[in-house]
């Protein structure tokens, strides 16, 4: 099984706790900053989940696994495309 884990260079790590960084503006919901640090703690943690697991049981409804290189972009169901433009969205402003 090949896993499809592409490192993110981080500014700051994600949050679980759901508050925002210092830097932010907690009152304005559309601060592009924190839109960015959700969307990477979100991918970061599907990495996570990802590198820590084999797959998803019980997706197809017959309690096989789906192993996470046919879920991932390139795979044969490929669930999951929004990662593949959630990294690039991140690169794009260098996160």
């Amino acid at each position: 099984m090949s896993l499809h884990v592409i490192p993110v260079p981080r500014r700051h790590p994600p949050r679980r706790d759901g508050e925002i960084h210092q830097d932010q503006e907690a009152s304005d919901p559309m601060n592009g900053e924190i839109i960015l640090d959700a969307l990477e703690g979100l991918v970061f943690e599907l990495d996570v989940l990802v590198a820590e697991s084999d797959g998803v049981v019980g997706l197809h409804l017959n309690g096989d696994e789906a192993p996470w290189d046919e879920l991932l972009p390139g795979g044969r169901y490929e669930h999951l495309g929004a990662l593949t433009r959630a990294r690039s969205v991140l690169w794009e402003f260098g996160r």
